[in-house]
């Protein structure tokens, strides 16, 4: 369940929610935000995706509301998709193939139901939820998103950021809209290409920015965490706060 609302807390809207216990709901009402992240789900959360998700997406507005104290912002959650549930299965595109039209719904609808001037859209995608956001904005499809940012990713499914289509953004300006982090340590460096080329390799066209390694010179599970990417004390999660609130030019 989701937990209750505390007092002077943003209210938690729920968009959907299935048999399978897949979800969508948002922290505050993006119909009315001035921003609005949006965070995929990563694999293996069939059936507990609220133990990632609510304080995960909790996280990311405090680091919203930091970058831009005066500024209203609301972060998604979408799940709805057959996630991966296992290391090998992590390796083959297909889920995010799959899921991908049902992520670009979503966000087209974010968009169709925000009330007054449009709002600034922010995607991301951690670990294996950066190659759902690659194929739900590749492939010649369009993702109706302003920014996103690849948490973790050791591929998008796409050889280059300019192979993505991104709602609002003129086609040769899109590589300035695509940023991408990854720590030194972490583990999913070791995995296969066989979701394309990092995305924070310099050939890939994205901005990249600094994240910190919580066990430096070693590869370890930590540091693919996404409390670890999103904690105050990691360099990273201050740029992704940046982007969530419009300001991706100051990022460093």
């Amino acid at each position: 369940m989701l937990d209750a609302q505390q007092p002077g807390e943003p209210r938690i809207y729920l968009a959907h929610i299935d048999e399978n216990r897949r979800v969508a709901f948002s922290l505050d009402d993006p119909d009315f935000a001035d921003n609005t992240a949006v965070l995929l789900g990563p694999a293996g959360r069939d059936g507990d995706a609220l133990e990632y998700a609510s304080p995960t997406v909790a996280q990311l507005r405090e680091l919203a509301l930091l970058s831009a104290p005066g500024a209203r912002t609301s972060v998604s959650y979408w799940d709805v998709y057959q996630q991966p549930q296992s290391f090998v299965e992590t390796i083959f595109p297909q889920f995010a193939q799959d899921g991908a039209a049902g992520a670009r719904e979503f966000h087209t609808g974010l968009r169709a139901t925000h009330e007054g001037s449009p709002g600034h859209i922010t995607t991301l995608g951690h670990s294996y939820a950066s190659v759902l956001t690659g194929h739900s904005a590749g492939g010649g499809a369009r993702l109706d998103t302003d920014d996103v940012v690849f948490i973790g990713s050791w591929g998008t499914g796409t050889n280059n950021a300019s192979e993505l289509s991104l709602g609002g953004v003129a086609p040769e300006n899109t590589a300035d809209h695509v940023f991408a982090t990854m720590s030194s340590g972490d583990h999913v460096r070791l995995m296969p290409d066989t979701h394309g080329p990092l995305p924070t390799d310099p050939e890939y066209g994205a901005r990249t920015f600094e994240s910190m390694s919580l066990i430096p010179d070693r590869w370890n599970g930590y540091d693919h965490r996404s409390d670890f990417y999103l904690a105050s004390t990691n360099p990273a999660a201050q740029n992704i706060g940046l982007v969530i609130t419009g300001r991706g030019d100051l990022v460093s």
